[in-house]
């Protein structure tokens, strides 16, 4: 492996982008299904080597596409090396696969099983809602495909281990509220909450996200009062992510992406009109290493000057309106989290319930070298 790869900052996530091919064509996803393009397993052992080569001892890897489980060798011999090379570094490894859902089958579903894989499925709470943007080439909805699979996927794994991953489009935030109370009913534990990049925010869908985000809030305190405890995906994150000394400026530290052609970027693939924003977010690739700039700073020393560096980067129109929609999303569920264990250290079952995420966040990695897996 050329030593240019290699990074002294801490990369504590990498998300490495299989494949272009999907059986899908989501309204939300500027990716080209008929591009072809499939990540070189020498790319991503490259890019496994890099995550878990820098500093720190908590690794997460995270596999999408395009749909993954379209790629299953590759998928599998990805999981196989990360987990055996991580055991070899001594980090602990969380593992990671985002899906539509469609492919999932018994087969698949063992496989997570065996190397505890976490699973993010890309689906809205109602059919109405999904299939409205999540449709098949010849233009119909998913729903009918996916729902079957939702309840074989939930009677089969901890319901923990599964995340319910809503892509809020502009047009969509003002129904966020009614999707989240309806994953909750469907038998959804975990949810995550994706703004989508690539569409023009206006101010009143930036209200509408707040508002549903804040109604969310006064649901999910009523839910752990009752002892049913979900779990907005992000408060793990911030589990994972926390400490006086994390690196929050810096987007190496959990923004890094690998596309299948090997470029190396921190703004999300399925987001970009790829050919055209190319160049200017490349900050390099599996075959010659990380740019200078980013391979050679000092992480997280100089606040004001990480923060240039981020804005300065994060700088594609309509892209940065979806950045702007995801902070907002992110500072409303960080002062959710806060309110909840301000209310922890007065009310037992909450206290119970920052319990659970912390548990929820220590058995997210684990030590495959300790582990019977082959």
């Amino acid at each position: 492996m050329s030593e240019t790869v290699m990074a002294a900052k801490e990369i504590q996530k990498l998300k490495l982008a299989l494949t272009t091919d999907c059986v899908l064509e989501c309204h939300h996803c500027n990716i080209d299904k008929k591009a072809g393009l499939e990540l070189p397993f020498s790319y991503a052992e490259k890019g496994i080597r890099m995550l878990m080569d820098s500093p720190g001892v908590q690794k997460r890897l995270e596999l999408y596409g395009g749909e993954p489980f379209l790629k299953m060798e590759l998928l599998e011999k990805s999981v196989k090396f990360a987990a055996g090379y991580s055991a070899e570094k001594k980090k602990l490894l969380s593992l990671s696969i985002a899906t539509n859902g469609i492919l999932l089958n018994e087969k698949i579903v063992d496989f997570l099983r065996k190397y505890r894989i976490n699973l993010s499925i890309s689906v809205s709470g109602s059919k109405e809602n999904h299939d409205s943007c999540r449709i098949f080439p010849d233009g119909h909805g998913s729903w009918d495909a996916l729902e079957p699979k939702i309840d074989y996927i939930l009677g089969k794994m901890n319901p923990y281990d599964i995340v319910a991953l809503e892509c809020v489009a502009p047009a969509g935030a003002s129904r966020l509220f009614t999707d989240l109370c309806s994953l909750v009913k469907r038998g959804f534990r975990v949810i995550n909450i994706e703004c989508v990049h690539g569409m023009e925010w206006t101010d009143g869908q930036y209200d509408a996200l707040s508002d549903s985000i804040s109604r969310f809030a006064d649901f999910l305190f009523g839910e752990i009062s009752k002892h049913n405890f979900i779990i907005p995906e992000p408060f793990i994150e911030f589990f994972r992510t926390g400490g006086p000394d994390t690196p929050v400026f810096c987007p190496m530290y959990r923004d890094l992406e690998m596309y299948p052609d090997g470029v190396l970027s921190f703004y999300p693939f399925a987001f970009l009109d790829y050919k055209e924003s190319r160049d200017k977010v490349c900050i390099g690739s599996a075959e010659k290493g990380l740019s200078e700039r980013y391979r050679d700073c000092e992480q997280n020393k100089d606040e004001k000057r990480c923060a240039e560096c981020v804005s300065s980067y994060y700088r594609i129109p309509g892209l940065s309106d979806g950045a702007e929609a995801y902070s907002l999303r992110t500072a409303l569920l960080r002062r959710i989290f806060f309110d909840i264990l301000k209310t922890a250290k007065k009310d037992k079952t909450f206290a119970e319930y920052a319990r659970f995420l912390a548990r929820c966040r220590k058995n997210e990695y684990k030590d495959y070298g300790s582990s019977d897996i082959k």
